[in-house]
C-alpha cells in the first residue's frame, strides 16, 4: 500500500510545536498510510534562524521546502504566511492536539483525504484536523 512521508514540527520529539511550523526547532519524519506509520529519523529545522527580511519571506520557505524535499505533507498546530508557498509542494495538515501521537492517529484517520489532497498538485489546499 502507498504511503505519504511526513513532517511533524515537533519541540521534543513527543509535543508539537505551537508556533508557526517554519519556526520548529525539529522535524520528525515518518511514512504514513491508514494501516500503520513509521518513525524514519528526526531534522533539525537549519532553517529556524534565517534572517528574514519580512515575516514569510520566500527565501525561508525555499530553504524548509529543501529540507523536507523527501515529504509529501507537513504537519503542525499552526502555518505563517509561507503557507500560501509550500502548498504548491506539500499538503500543509494544521491540527488542534498537543502530543505527537495524536497528531499521527488524526493522520492516519484522515490519509484518504490527505492523499487526495496530495494529487491535486499546485492547486491543493491545506487541511485543518481537529
Amino acid at each position: 500500500m502507498y504511503y505519504l512521508r511526513f513532517a511533524i514540527a515537533s519541540i521534543d520529539g513527543e509535543r508539537l510545536f505551537d508556533g508557526h511550523f517554519g519556526e520548529s526547532d525539529y522535524y520528525l519524519i515518518y511514512d504514513l498510510n491508514n494501516e500503520r506509520y513509521e518513525f524514519i529519523e528526526q531534522i533539525k529545522n537549519l532553517a529556524k534562524d534565517f534572517e528574514e527580511r519580512e515575516h514569510g519571506d520566500k527565501r525561508k520557505a525555499m530553504k524548509v521546502s529543501d529540507l523536507l524535499s523527501e515529504c509529501e505533507a507537513l504537519c503542525g498546530r499552526a502555518f505563517g504566511p509561507n503557507i500560501k508557498r509550500i502548498v504548491k509542494k506539500f499538503v500543509p495538515v494544521v491540527v488542534r492536539v498537543e502530543k505527537v501521537e495524536e497528531a499521527l492517529r488524526l493522520l492516519q484517520e484522515s490519509y484518504e483525504s490527505i492523499l487526495k489532497e496530495y494529487e491535486k498538485g499546485e492547486d491543493r489546499k491545506h487541511l485543518v484536523l481537529k
